[in-house]
């Protein structure tokens, strides 16, 4: 077994092909709206609002529908009326497939049903680290807030697979760290392909033609991703009374086959993610003895 999307799930089952999968996931891009996008649609709240509170998810990373309701620019009320409409909108995949042809109602709910089983185990709102995780409270908050923000800052789908130690790993075109000083010593890091630099640089820069940025120009995406990412975690974690402070972000070396060694005098945690496109991206935490 091993994380897996439910659209990954029926292709390795010959439910459906691979072909049929992405067709369905275009569909549900087409279709499917994103809670903001309904609030301002319903009148609930006006897009200024939407880009402050936006704003205000760097900093403090909850899900855009609890943050307007925080900055007082709608109600709870509002909140579940646009929830309610949200759900009752949405498209999943196994619909997607249905309403393309792809495949049988019967079939999707008969596999879905078995998919979930084969998920369960990985399914927790608990991190769990590995033992021997230097730090462990800090690096669960680094960890929960990493996979948070990926999700609303670039919108990249993703599941977070098993963090485990390493002393090296695979690097990716735009690798960055980030050194966190004080209480806590040691480096968060953001291994990204291009594709994901890409909707990282889409998201900050709020522009959709991306494609012909410099390298320099993406990597300063990906270092300002970073520099959220790692505010956001000093910030927090002052609630486990620990005072870091943070350097720049700089690109990391690599070997010459883009291998990153851990340093002896650290512990090397990765924190893999399984995303559903054709990106790749992982975090990584460096953390001293």
């Amino acid at each position: 077994m091993a994380v897996k999307f439910f659209g990954q799930y029926l292709v390795e089952k010959q439910v459906v092909m691979a072909e049929q999968v992405r067709e369905a996931i275009e569909y549900q891009e087409r279709t499917n709206v994103s809670f903001q996008d309904l609030a301002v649609e319903m009148g609930m709240v006006i897009a200024s609002e939407v880009l402050r509170a936006k704003k205000q998810q760097e900093r403090d990373p909850l899900p855009i529908d609890e943050t307007l309701v925080r900055m007082g620019y709608m109600t709870t009320f509002q909140r579940e009326a646009v929830l309610n409409r949200l759900r009752a909108r949405h498209v999943y995949l196994g619909q997607a497939l249905v309403e393309l042809g792809h495949v049988s109602h019967e079939t999707i709910e008969e596999n879905l049903m078995a998919f979930e089983a084969d998920q369960a185990i990985y399914r927790t709102d608990d991190i769990r680290l590995p033992a021997g995780v230097p730090q462990e409270g800090f690096c669960r908050i680094a960890a929960d807030i990493a996979y948070k923000l990926l999700t609303i800052v670039s919108w990249i789908k993703h599941h977070p697979d098993a963090p485990r130690l390493v002393t090296t790993f695979q690097g990716r075109e735009f690798l960055v760290s980030m050194t966190f000083v004080g209480d806590v010593s040691g480096m968060f890091v953001v291994s990204a392909s291009r594709p994901a630099a890409l909707s990282i640089a889409r998201a900050l820069l709020n522009q959709d033609d991306v494609e012909k940025l410099s390298h320099e120009a993406v990597m300063d995406a990906v270092k300002e991703f970073t520099n959220v990412i790692c505010g956001s975690i000093v910030a927090k974690a002052v609630s486990i009374g620990k005072k870091v402070d943070i350097v720049p972000p700089d690109e990391l070396p690599v070997e010459a086959d883009r291998s990153v060694q851990i340093p002896e005098d650290m512990v090397g945690l990765l924190l893999p993610l399984v995303v559903a496109s054709d990106s790749a991206i992982d975090f990584a935490l460096f953390m001293n003895h």
